[in-house]
């Protein structure tokens, strides 16, 4: 199997081989590769994605999607640049874009009751 993948209109994995296949479809869909995104009054942001490339590097079972949740962004000295930087809190992989949509259901389930209400939640169409 390639390590290079695209999705077709329902979310399902598609194995591409052709690099500049796949390249062109991930700069030309955005909006696909999002699953879903949850913004908190506090400024807590958990963000499902579809990435592109399998992230179990060929150990254990496919790792195709990534739900990350960012602390709020904060002022912060970068390089002698201050910047503003939401520092990862968690991340989670998963093989399917429906384990994807359920740990980020889980995740916004936990971060609810300690980091406030949402604000915001967009899922891909």
């Amino acid at each position: 199997m390639t390590d290079k993948a695209t999705l077709d209109d329902a979310g399902n994995v598609v194995p591409e081989p052709d690099l500049l296949v796949w390249a062109e479809w991930f700069e030309q869909n955005p909006d696909k590769r999002r699953v879903v995104l949850t913004e908190f009054d506090s400024g807590l942001r958990v963000s499902t994605v579809f990435l592109g490339l399998n992230h179990s590097w060929g150990y254990g079972p496919d790792q195709w999607f990534e739900m990350m949740a960012f602390a709020p962004k904060q002022e912060k000295e970068i390089f002698g640049r201050r910047r503003m930087i939401g520092e990862e809190m968690y991340c989670q992989r998963y093989a399917t874009i429906e384990e994807a949509r359920a740990g980020h259901a889980r995740a916004v389930k936990l971060f609810t009751a300690e980091w406030g209400e949402i604000t915001n939640e967009q899922e891909a169409n």
